[in-house]
């Protein structure tokens, strides 16, 4: 029964012996996890006991000795003399608790099942994950899987956000919604997905070799995820130059197109995966895709989204064509209700069409300061997908106002940090991190990178959505059958879909299941512009023509491609 000093506390156990759940070693790198302390294995983080918790300690070690609860741990704290019992959650990969299996093709076959939901809605019900328990149980700043939960005063809506860590990553999750509650339940939900899609926590990565081995029978291309653009080739540590015959390692996913495993790189699949030399990097991923549901169906649904909104967002952008404006949604008070909160502050809200040939419903949102003299950020921009367009508008409408309001509320630059930032425009390979993203384009000079989209007099007045837009199809009340049709969509036009199920015991126990969709050939969103992956997708060349928004094919040479405002 180990026993360790921690700060004002003193941790009494697991009860360590024979098979128990939750062990030493669980304990140990689940706090270090959490409290963001470097780990080893085989040891026990800690000081020297206080002498006034002894009688405390002596008589609950005494009380355990005689009636022993596995994974059990105590919380003393001297301070108070206060007791605190905490189950200790499995780790996954423990070599005692929780040994992964391996990450085998034969593993990742998926069938999907009808699912049944209200109609028109695409989420189905959780007894489990439905009242505030839940985040209780997600919520633990002692091993998490979310350590912190924090509340935003400043805006127009509840915000949310939830800390989770993996390693040496730390991920924020964030919930908007029209209650407090509802708001902790999505960021918690958030957390999770993107702890998941850090590292694997449900299968072992075993295979380890190149592609040109495997094959496009049994593995997906790295050239279609979008390598980075060679001509910044040498200039980021961050990956090395890809060739067919490099070995890498690889997790498997399932192609719902072709009905069979595919090898996924593992550093596509999980962002998170540290680079070693005998793994290297060929590619810089985050968390485009990735989707957490009640089932793998809804999962994959919110996953296959995200990369349909992604992929819009970046044609629209990196294609530097106008798009159609749309009007806000008369006589939606949530809508009404956000553009005057934006108002308020100065900011305009424009609303524009970025469906693409795939013909699901995209809006690409952008606040923007009326007066270029503003002191706060210039603009901030998002989007959303939906196959209901009204949802879809709405949806945009809500991430960009919450994030205006979010960076609204940051200190303005100092000097220093301006300057850093205007020699970005003149230098975009200087945009390094998701932040300078965002705050290259809060900058008054930066207004200029995207005044293209309202440059065309015939589509810059607003238009009823109803009239932009594709219609809504008929509600459905299978989520399966809005899944598998918009697969069918993207096959149509040569697309694979890949599902990558991220899956840990413990979320699948609270009836929850993450995935990664990998859709090869679509627009990837980057951070950083070192690791703009622009080069080797035709379809920006070829789409824009297609939906009138270019006269003729393009060439890369004539697109300016400048860094992305997306966050």
């Amino acid at each position: 029964m180990p026993v360790r000093a921690d700060g004002v506390f003193t941790v009494i156990g697991p009860v360590t012996g024979p098979g128990p759940a939750g062990c030493v070693r669980c304990a140990e790198l689940g706090r270090s996890h959490a409290l963001d302390l470097p780990t080893a294995p085989d040891t026990t983080s800690g000081g020297v006991l206080p002498p006034a918790s002894f009688p405390a300690l002596a008589a609950l070690v005494r009380h355990l000795a005689a009636h022993p609860e596995a994974s059990l741990l105590w919380q003393l704290d001297n301070r108070d003399g206060t007791l605190t019992p905490r189950t200790v959650p499995i780790r996954p990969g423990c070599p005692e608790c929780a040994p992964l299996p391996a990450d085998e093709p034969g593993s990742v076959r998926f069938t999907p099942s009808p699912r049944p939901v209200p109609r028109g809605v695409f989420r189905q019900e959780n007894r489990l994950t439905a009242g505030p328990s839940f985040v209780e149980a997600a919520a633990d700043p002692f091993f998490g899987p979310v350590t912190a939960l924090g509340r935003t005063d400043r805006s127009p809506m509840p915000l949310v956000s939830a800390a989770t860590v993996v390693g040496k990553v730390r991920e924020w999750g964030f919930g908007r919604s029209a209650t407090v509650a509802d708001a902790e339940r999505v960021a918690v939900f958030e957390a999770l997905e993107r702890r998941l899609a850090l590292r694997p926590h449900g299968r072992r990565t075993v295979l380890r070799t190149s592609f040109a081995d495997l094959g496009p029978d049994r593995a997906v291309d790295p050239v279609s995820l979008g390598l980075p653009d060679p001509e910044f080739t040498g200039l980021s540590d961050a990956c090395v130059p890809y060739r067919p015959d490099l070995p890498i390692t690889w997790v498997h996913g399932w192609s719902m197109t072709r009905k069979r495993p595919l090898a996924v790189p593992e550093h596509f699949a999980y962002y998170g995966v540290p680079a070693r030399p005998e793994t290297p990097r060929i590619l810089v991923g985050n968390s485009n895709g990735n989707g957490l549901g009640n089932s793998l169906e809804e999962a994959a649904l919110a996953g296959l989204l995200e990369v349909v909104e992604r992929d819009a967002f970046l044609m629209a952008w990196y294609a530097n064509a106008p798009l159609r404006r749309i009007a806000p949604p008369e006589g939606d008070d949530l809508a009404g209700h956000l553009t005057d909160a934006l108002a308020r502050i100065g900011y305009e809200l424009l609303l524009f069409d970025a469906t693409t040939e795939f013909g699901i419903p995209v809006v690409l949102s952008l606040a923007r300061q009326r007066s270029g003299r503003s002191p706060l950020p210039q603009v901030y921009f998002s989007a959303a997908a939906h196959p209901d367009p009204l949802v879809a508008l709405r949806s945009a409408i809500v991430e960009t106002a919450v994030g205006a309001f979010r960076r609204a509320d940051r200190p303005a630059p100092d000097a220093e940090e301006r300057h850093r930032l205007a020699r970005m425009l003149e230098d975009p390979a200087r945009v390094r991190r998701l932040d300078d993203h965002i705050d290259l384009h809060g900058l008054p000079s930066a207004r200029k990178l995207h005044e293209f989209l309202l440059a065309d007099p015939t589509v810059s007045n607003p238009l009823p959505y109803r009239e932009v837009l594709p219609e809504p199809p008929e509600p459905e009340t299978d989520l399966t059958r809005v899944l598998t049709g918009l697969v069918d969509r993207l096959a149509a036009h040569g697309l694979d879909t890949v599902v990558v199920d991220q899956t840990d015991d413990w979320s699948r126990g609270l009836g929850l299941h993450a995935v990664k969709v990998v859709v090869p050939g679509t627009l990837r969103l980057t951070f950083g512009h070192l690791h703009r992956a622009t080069a080797n997708t035709p379809r920006l060349l070829t789409v824009p023509p297609l939906l009138g928004r270019a006269p003729a094919v393009l060439t890369l040479a004539e697109l300016p491609r400048h860094p992305h405002p997306f966050n």
